[in-house]
């Protein structure tokens, strides 16, 4: 080849990989965290090491109001209130007492299907309108908006799991821009996310790389991506065979985290597998990232067993919840298995960090403990339970059918 058309063609390569880092692909400071070197070594996590303080709030169990008693909800926080959102409600509660204050919206024609999330930048609530539409609110429970989705994504079968479960694929980029992450059930999805404006018109497309035959096409995925906000931006983890978190603007879609997953990584063309991350939970401040995954460590047959001429299936061990940080000062990563985080703050264990928010402005992990976990707790631990503070002895007198406690963590 010619040495000025080799030139010429370096130029051109050059040029356009540039212009595809710049509008789709630009990484966004890409960080690596090494999430098998961490899951390899599970060990016990100290709430000392990225908290600085912990309080708790009762929140008051008002009439047939009651917090969904489950780890599907999840409760945000700002100035005045925490907002308590399940599927099926949306409740406010005074931050400082913990005194209910309102419902927010209603299930049935006049409301939202199922509830959706908190937006901290806006500060409303956003829910399933229809299958057409979001609806907002404002915390006086005033509906200020309907969003209009566009047409692609309410034709999506997704949308039957999505209002029956409230498991929104959408989040506010800002006040008039929409990001709708399209699953990839089938893996023949064009597209990744979807931008557009709150009238339902498309903005921008982001394509889906991953195009595969499924091994099991009889049966279909709707797992709901993690969206979480932080520093006023929004960041996006798709699915477990996408090992990135992304940040999401109007524009583009920047790679902001590598999860390094290695052999715990599901690979695309299957749906599910028990021995590989499946992630619920994501936040960061300043200083970490924090996640929540399950994931199966115990190992099992793959094939069947023969006993005396019979069939023995395998049994396959249940799920385990995992929680982890990563820390940006250090570059390391540590994780825990569910019940191996120790309150060495005021010595509660009952405190477990299984469903969780960031409040980015007020540097908070919002988390909450369901009022039958600390009734057994007490039961369990009558001894422990003498050397708590006084505050904390006083939750012995809840019932388990009362509401959640909310924890409220200063992070470091």
């Amino acid at each position: 080849m010619h040495p000025e058309i080799r030139k010429n063609m370096k130029y051109i390569f050059l040029t356009f990989f540039s212009l595809l880092i710049i509008f789709e692909g630009k990484s966004d400071d890409l960080r690596t965290v090494d999430l098998v070197q961490a899951f390899d070594n599970v060990q016990e996590i100290f709430l000392s090491d990225f908290v600085e303080s912990i309080e708790y709030i009762v929140l008051e169990s008002h009439g047939a109001i009651r917090v969904h008693n489950s780890y599907i909800t999840k409760t945000y926080s700002n100035d005045n209130f925490f907002i308590s959102i399940d599927w099926r409600q949306i409740c406010l509660f005074d931050r400082q007492t913990g005194k209910f204050n309102r419902t927010i919206g209603a299930l049935g024609s006049d409301g939202f299907i199922s509830a959706g999330f908190f937006d901290s930048n806006t500060q409303r609530v956003v829910a399933n309108g229809s299958l057409t539409e979001l609806v907002e609110y404002n915390l006086y429970g005033v509906q200020t908006r309907r969003i209009v989705k566009p047409p692609k994504e309410f034709l999506s079968i997704e949308r039957f799991f999505e209002t029956q479960f409230g498991s929104l694929r959408c989040r506010l980029i800002d006040d008039n821009t929409v990001a709708y992450y399209v699953n990839n059930t089938f893996g023949d999805a064009k597209e990744r996310i979807q931008v557009a404006d709150v009238n339902g018109s498309i903005l921008k497309t982001f394509n889906n790389p991953n195009r595969f035959v499924r091994e099991r096409e009889d049966v279909a995925s709707f797992r709901p991506p993690v969206f979480y906000q932080h520093d006023k931006n929004l960041f996006i983890f798709t699915e477990s065979c996408v090992d990135t978190i992304f940040r999401v603007t109007k524009d583009s879609l920047m790679p902001h985290y590598h999860l390094k997953m290695g052999r715990y990584k599901r690979p695309c063309e299957r749906l599910s597998n028990d021995q590989n991350f499946e992630f619920n939970n994501l936040g960061e401040n300043e200083h970490f990232l924090f996640f929540n995954f399950s994931c199966c460590r115990d190992s099992f047959p793959s094939f069947d067993i023969f006993e005396k001429g019979h069939l023995v299936r395998p049994t396959i061990p249940p799920q385990k919840n995992f929680f982890g940080y990563y820390d940006k000062k250090s570059g390391t990563t540590r994780i825990a298995r569910e019940g191996m985080i120790i309150n060495d703050i005021d010595n509660f264990s009952a405190v477990q960090l299984v469903s969780w928010t960031i409040n980015t402005e007020r540097n908070e992990l919002i988390s909450i403990i369901h009022a039958r976990d600390i009734v057994d707790w007490f039961e369990k631990n009558p001894e422990e339970a003498k050397n708590l503070p006084e505050r904390l002895q006083k939750l012995s007198g809840l019932n388990s059918g009362d509401n959640p406690v909310v924890v409220v963590a200063k992070l470091k």
